[in-house]
């Protein structure tokens, strides 16, 4: 159960990343500092409302990191 839930914090994470620095910014030509706080205050809504313990979020964090770099890589040209 905390497998799935570490999961889907990545995957959340990695979307909101995806959405906030690449397709806001270009396509809907919304500034690079408001898609920036949209990304803070999501995340730290996330983060405040989920019930893992911290080293749960934190590992969260880095791997959803990285999974945006996957998606950067297979997605952006």
């Amino acid at each position: 159960m905390v497998a799935l839930r570490i999961i889907i914090n990545i995957l959340v994470t990695a979307l909101l990343l995806y959405i906030t620095i690449i397709f806001l910014p270009d396509t809907l030509n919304i500034n690079e500092t408001v898609s920036k706080w949209i990304f803070i205050i999501m995340i730290f809504t996330l983060l405040t409302i989920s019930k893992e313990k911290g080293w749960i979020k934190l590992i969260s964090m880095f791997l959803g990191l990285a999974v945006f770099m996957l998606f950067i890589i297979l997605f952006v040209p």
